[in-house]
């Protein structure tokens, strides 16, 4: 079993809804540890072995995406950072744009990433 639940009696002076909750932690194996490391090295040889898009793919992208409406606020928005920064160019280089164009859910979690990437320089 890689997950053990446990239940933690919560500390300290908890007024209201929290002190009638518990605490549930998870005490980690071992086994959990390196399968984490594993992971963590196998994604990182998936980028340096995919290599980066190509820059026409790129622009490509760029172009199919500003239909979409939220691609063009945030692109007029951050026009310098998608134009320059190699992170958000990956992203937008490997996306599948007709699979975010056809669904909400991957447009909105494409949306994320590309704000979380340009948020954090």
């Amino acid at each position: 079993m890689l997950l053990q639940p446990k239940i933690v009696k919560a500390k300290g002076n908890l007024t209201g809804f929290d002190s009638y909750m518990k605490l549930l932690t998870y005490r980690w194996s071992w086994e959990r540890v390196i399968i984490e490391i594993l992971a963590n090295i196998g994604m990182a040889m998936q980028m340096f072995l995919r290599g980066m898009p190509e820059e026409e793919k790129i622009n490509q992208n760029i172009e199919q995406l500003l239909s979409l409406e939220w691609f063009q606020q945030v692109y007029s928005e951050h026009k310098g950072a998608i134009e320059e920064d190699p992170d958000v160019r990956y992203l937008i280089g490997w996306t599948k744009v007709d699979k975010v164009k056809r669904s909400e859910y991957r447009s909105e979690k494409l949306r994320g990433k590309i704000l979380g990437i340009i948020n954090n320089q």
